[in-house]
């Protein structure tokens, strides 16, 4: 089976393109008018970050 190595020639490295996400999530309804809410969520994995947000990656700053 390929991955996005194998059929790319290995440009990308195989640990990318993977992601686990879990969430939870509360709301309370106050008035019809007003609510609160709150989520929590667990990343795992790899983040693909898009180009077009992203155009120039190297311009980046990693904290």
């Amino acid at each position: 089976m390929p991955t996005a190595a194998t059929s790319t020639g290995w440009l990308i490295p195989h640990y990318t393109m993977f992601s686990r996400i879990a969430g939870f999530g509360i709301r309370w309804d106050i008035t019809p008018h007003w609510m609160v809410r709150a989520d929590y969520e667990r990343h795992q994995g790899t983040f693909i970050l898009s180009t077009r947000e992203n155009r120039d990656p190297g311009r980046m700053a990693l904290s």
